[in-house]
């Protein structure tokens, strides 16, 4: 049983949502710690040890300065799922086979930390829009992407993510990003392939090596 269901024009102010769980049918299996209408809200809230097959902490709404950890899901959006965040921590969230912090959201100003993700998932974003965010120490098992996949990043940072063993080379991939610094990630890989793959377009951005596609970028390390 999830542990909230926020309807629209409703908010929920300073909770805890905890072991939660979403519905194992079709039609109602998102949202292990709340299920959002759109113009939902969760605010000051925390969102821990929840669990679904999309969204383990949360699915759709607004949520603002929350914090959404340890939350896992079998598929989509460990951390959230078709949410929009505003100054939320995403924080070791797992998914067993797609992105383990958010997917399909929008994020303003969030920290993105030590999710993971494993059978070819996204340890950190996937599919998401995200302004002045920071993605570090998030990690997938296997794959090609350990911070980002098919996102747009404005103004973010990406670094000090990994793979453990030989699993996903890449923190960025199939991305677009503009003022952007992805840097330093896979500390223990091959420097040269562990930033970012050839589908990923940069634009006045800083990372290594020199993206092929994209124009107005640097390669200096920024540190």
């Amino acid at each position: 049983i999830r542990c909230a269901y926020v309807h629209e024009g409703a908010s929920l102010v300073g909770f805890t949502l905890t072991h939660g769980g979403g519905s194992r049918t079709w039609s109602d299996r998102g949202g292990g710690g709340a299920l959002l209408e759109s113009s939902g809200v969760l605010r000051d809230c925390m969102i821990t040890g929840n669990s679904a097959v999309s969204g383990g902490g949360v699915m759709g709404g607004i949520v603002v300065r929350c914090t959404i950890s340890h939350n896992a899901t079998e598929s989509r959006g460990g951390g959230a799922f078709q949410s929009k965040l505003f100054e939320c921590i995403i924080a070791d969230n797992v998914s067993s086979n797609d992105a383990a912090g958010a997917e399909q959201c929008t994020l303003h100003d969030c920290y993105i930390v030590g999710n993971a993700a494993g059978d070819y998932g996204c340890g950190g974003v996937r599919s998401c829009v995200l302004f002045n965010c920071v993605l570090t120490s998030n990690y997938a098992t296997d794959g090609n992407s350990n911070a980002s996949r098919d996102s747009l990043l404005y103004n973010c940072t990406l670094t000090g993510n990994y793979s453990p063993g030989n699993g996903a080379y890449f923190a960025s991939s199939g991305d677009t990003f503009y003022n952007c610094i992805v840097y330093g990630n896979n500390p223990d890989g091959d420097a040269a392939w562990s930033n970012h793959d050839n589908s990923s377009v940069f634009y006045n951005s800083c990372t290594t090596p020199e993206p092929s596609q994209g124009e107005g970028n640097i390669s200096t390390d920024p540190l």
